[in-house]
């Protein structure tokens, strides 16, 4: 039987190992889907190299300009990692390698997601290659902005999940505001600029930048409320696949359809131009 599958890749966030993402992975394979990981050497918290080296997270910036243009550098070298696994796979379905995928991938519907840094390496992939055909950004923004290195966003559609904006200690109810409303439109510009498709921005009340992972239910196996937003989270993101690549009708979409009864989830629509 000829196995025919989206395929969707995870990039991660810096410092971080795939184990930490299981869940999204189990998730997205027990639908059908063939999931893979990367690995991004001197940004990962350490990385096997193929003459047996060991190389481990590079050191940052600690702030400011230096920063910024730090994680620009990382983000467009992260992007090119994503298109290097997608050049190795097209071997793969040639032939090239002697492997149980050949023939097996449907490379026509690919999917890239990551969380912090990741997701912002999952847009960044978007923009830079068209194979790719839909992108997720879980919590991944510089200056309030889910793609950030040519400052814009994907053609493609663009999933953004994201934390509640916070507040600043001491700042005034009308001025934080003001600045949260500014922050939002920075980022809807970018989800707004879709050509095909459509993209949403997911706000999960609660949530913490380690809700889109597994580290807060590993360090609390024994918490409902990580659990239960984490669930929200997957359920949104392979929803988001599911459409995405599948092009489903607005009837068929559980973006447009349904929504948690406890408010838990607000979802903002951005269609194409």
């Amino acid at each position: 039987m000829r196995l025919i599958s989206s395929r969707t890749f995870s990039a991660l966030g810096s410092g971080s190992l795939p184990a930490l993402y299981t869940s999204f992975m189990e998730d997205l394979a027990s639908h059908g889907y063939v999931v893979a990981a990367l690995d991004h050497p001197y940004d990962d918290v350490a990385f096997r190299l193929s003459d047996g080296r060991i190389v481990k997270e590079a050191t940052r910036p600690s702030g400011g300009e230096k920063l910024l243009q730090y994680q620009r550098e990382r983000v467009n070298v992260r992007a090119q990692d994503v298109r290097f696994v997608l050049d190795q796979l097209s071997r793969i379905v040639q032939g090239e390698f002697d492997t149980p995928f050949r023939g097996r991938l449907d490379l026509a519907r690919i999917g890239v997601f990551g969380h912090s840094t990741g997701g912002l390496t999952a847009a960044e992939a978007c923009i830079k290659d068209r194979r790719v055909k839909a992108c997720a950004n879980l919590d991944g923004v510089v200056n309030a902005q889910p793609a950030y290195v040519d400052l814009q966003g994907p053609n493609q559609p663009l999933l953004f999940v994201e934390k509640p904006l916070p507040t600043l200690e001491g700042e005034k109810p009308e001025e934080a505001r003001q600045r949260l409303n500014l922050l939002r439109q920075r980022g809807n510009a970018v989800l707004a600029s879709v050509r095909r498709g459509r993209s949403y921005r997911i706000t999960v009340e609660g949530a913490t930048h380690d809700t889109f992972s597994d580290e807060e239910i590993i360090s609390d196996a024994n918490a409902a409320r990580p659990r239960q937003l984490l669930d929200f989270t997957r359920m949104y993101l392979r929803a988001f696949f599911d459409e995405a690549l599948n092009e489903l009708s607005e009837s068929e979409s559980l973006l447009l359809n349904t929504a948690p009864s406890d408010r838990t989830i607000q979802i903002e629509t951005f269609s194409p131009r």
